[in-house]
């Protein structure tokens, strides 16, 4: 895989249109979804963590 600080910048670019407009279009359902997670437990946040990041892979290597 070879990666460009230009395929870094445009991965780091969608990832921000993607939450700026979730942020944008859903303020209130952001706000609730965030106070739902403080209430969750560490280790379950963090198994959700592992699972974003295994499928956010899965997807870059399919891409490339």
């Amino acid at each position: 895989m070879d990666l460009s600080v230009s395929d870094i910048f445009l991965g780091i670019g969608l990832l921000m249109i993607l939450e700026g407009g979730l942020y944008a279009i859903f303020p209130r359902s952001m706000k609730n979804i965030f106070e739902t997670i403080e209430k969750w437990s560490v280790e379950k946040l963090q198994l959700l963590g592992l699972i974003v990041l295994f499928f956010g892979f899965i997807i870059v290597i399919y891409i490339k």
